[in-house]
């Protein structure tokens, strides 16, 4: 037998091209300036803008997740996480960018929130909550989230345990609390308290989905019938399974609560959810982002077979947008089903971007025996 034989196919996967990554990047940048120019010309600013958060916000999501499960595996250790690591240090790769995209949602603030109109004060409900949702502050906050978010990518690509740990808490309390401010926010009159925790579910299920779809796009054909690539991407899918799992009960636990607590301040917000075609939507999510995902995760034919579960990820990463966009898009009033158009274009925009620097920062793994080697090429005791 060779060596290349022996060797693991999933150590032996190429990244895209530079080639792919620039298209990808320019793709992005043309869309996004189409997309202004849609929102100056046919729709509104604030259109726009509605639509540059939706897509920003899915997009920084999937940065989170990576960085997240980046510092678990780094307390956890394991064979799922050395597989995918690539994916997830050029996940975090991209939270720089995503400081960068933040900055034009600056310049829209008082076209996306309500607590940054000038006639605030005024009601009775916003006032007692503009000490924190002011524009200083929420700028000074979110600058404060980005230098967190890179010093706990730091932190990640070291793989220092004990900091690891400290890291993780911080990543998820600073991704709630964001959440908090650049999405829940847009609905002042409204809050849960389970809405920080669908962000940081959100974003496993999204970083787990978006490596699983890559290390199975990009590795090599022979990983369908190798016995070690099997394992691995049954392990990957079991955790995909446990973070939809997780995703769902907070979303059920949320609606729950607020369902029968029957408050009309807090049930308006799934009302607006629930009609004008959004209950679909919904239906179409609870199917296609827990139903069947669920139900095809339960088989380990399924989690073995790298085509197959690349189709799983794929769809998962489609639903996560869905549901977002059901979670987002109705708090913007008068946004109107056309403007759903420019939700998406946006979301495709700013994802060409993201994954063009994604897979410029990619690199092929190092073959597992180079890992347990010294400086001097000698295996470590």
């Amino acid at each position: 037998m060779t060596a290349a034989s022996h060797a693991n196919p999933l150590e032996s996967w190429r990244p895209p091209s530079r080639g792919v990554a620039g298209f990808s990047l320019a793709a992005g940048a043309v869309l996004l300036i189409v997309c202004f120019a849609a929102g100056l010309l046919l729709f509104s600013l604030e259109t726009f803008f509605q639509a540059y958060l939706f897509g920003f916000l899915f997009w920084w999501v999937a940065s989170m997740g990576c960085v997240g499960l980046a510092l678990l595996h780094n307390l956890t250790g394991g064979h799922w996480g050395n597989s995918i690591r690539p994916f997830l240090h050029a996940g975090m790769g991209t939270i720089l960018l995503a400081a960068v995209l933040f900055v034009p949602l600056a310049f829209g603030i008082g076209r996306l929130y309500e607590w940054a109109h000038q006639d605030a004060a005024a009601d009775p409900i916003l006032a007692p909550k503009l000490a924190y949702l002011n524009t200083p502050f929420f700028l000074a906050r979110a600058a404060l989230y980005f230098v967190l978010w890179l010093i706990a990518a730091a932190i990640a690509r070291r793989g220092a345990r004990r900091a690891s740990a400290l890291s993780l808490a911080v990543v998820i309390l600073a991704v709630s609390f964001a959440s908090i401010d650049w999405a829940m926010s847009l609905d002042p009159h409204w809050y849960s308290t389970m809405y920080g925790a669908l962000y940081v579910a959100g974003a496993a299920v999204a970083a787990m989905a978006l490596s699983v779809a890559f290390l199975a796009a990009l590795a090599p054909s022979r990983a369908a019938e190798d016995r070690r690539a099997a394992d691995v991407f049954n392990d990957l899918g079991n955790l995909l399974l446990a973070f939809i799992m997780v995703w769902a009960y907070f979303s059920f636990s949320q609606f729950l609560i607020i369902w029968s607590g029957n408050l009309p301040e807090e049930a308006t917000w799934y009302l607006d959810r629930s009609q004008h075609g959004w209950q679909w939507v919904i239906v179409l999510v609870a199917l296609l982002h827990f139903a069947l995902p669920f139900l095809l995760l339960l088989s380990r034919d399924v989690k073995r077979n790298p085509r197959i579960i690349l189709l799983v990820a794929g769809g998962l990463l489609v639903m996560r947008m869905l549901d977002l966009l059901w979670v987002v898009a109705p708090s913007f009033h008068g946004h109107g089903w056309s403007g759903i158009l420019l939700d998406v274009a946006a979301w495709l925009g700013i994802g060409g971007v993201w994954l063009g620097v994604f897979c410029w920062r990619l690199t092929p793994p190092a073959p597992e025996s180079h890992r347990h080697r010294g400086k001097h090429g000698k295996k470590k005791g």
